[in-house]
């Protein structure tokens, strides 16, 4: 049996962070972090964190790593690249400083061109602990899996579940609808 490696998490530590900033000085880095890498049953999964800063931007749910892939072009690519060599699966996290709302998405395929995911998903805080912690108990929980009413966001009316709706050629293209219609009509666009 394979030894099991555990180690609390106490105190986050930027150290690291602050000794290559010390060793650069001025010198822009030409690398990145990982934020985490899972090894489960012999399959790899490599995490990213992407912080959305709502003030500037999208909040999670209409966020997506193409609208700013030619900012991180390097780091998507690199991360791609040790996502292959390992041959795992990249996982792109959306999230926002109130750790309310999450956006889970899996990188299907990283080009020079771009980034493509599939399995896009927005849960709550609740969800996000739910996927997390089973990814950390070694036991992975696909993404699509969350696609439940108490891992949704909620109506800021209601309280209900917002779904996505994808629109036609209406008022809203696509949007994130009550699940409580036609009885809550909230929409929030998506931009």
């Amino acid at each position: 049996m394979a030894k099991q490696f555990k180690k609390v998490i106490e105190k986050v530590d930027d150290g690291g962070k602050a000794l290559i900033k010390d060793l650069l000085g001025d010198n822009p880095t030409r690398g990145f972090d990982l934020d985490s890498v899972y090894c489960i049953n012999n399959q790899y999964y490599v995490i990213e964190l992407l912080f959305c800063d709502v003030t500037k931007n999208p909040w999670p749910r209409d966020s997506h790593p193409s609208r700013y892939f030619i900012d991180d072009k390097r780091k998507f690519l690199s991360l791609w690249e040790i996502t292959k060599r390992l041959d795992g699966r990249l996982i792109l996290i959306n999230y926002e400083a109130t750790h309310s709302e999450y956006k889970l998405m899996e990188v299907s395929q990283c080009t020079e061109v771009g980034i493509q995911t599939k399995d896009d998903l927005v849960v709550n805080k609740e969800g996000m602990i739910r996927w997390f912690q089973a990814l950390n108990n070694h036991d992975y929980l696909e993404i699509l899996e969350l696609n439940k009413d108490e891992y949704r966001i909620k109506c800021p009316q209601c309280g209900r579940s917002l779904v996505f709706r994808r629109g036609k050629e209406g008022r809203y293209k696509s949007f994130w609808g009550c699940s409580g219609y036609p009885e809550c009509k909230t929409i929030i666009k998506t931009r």
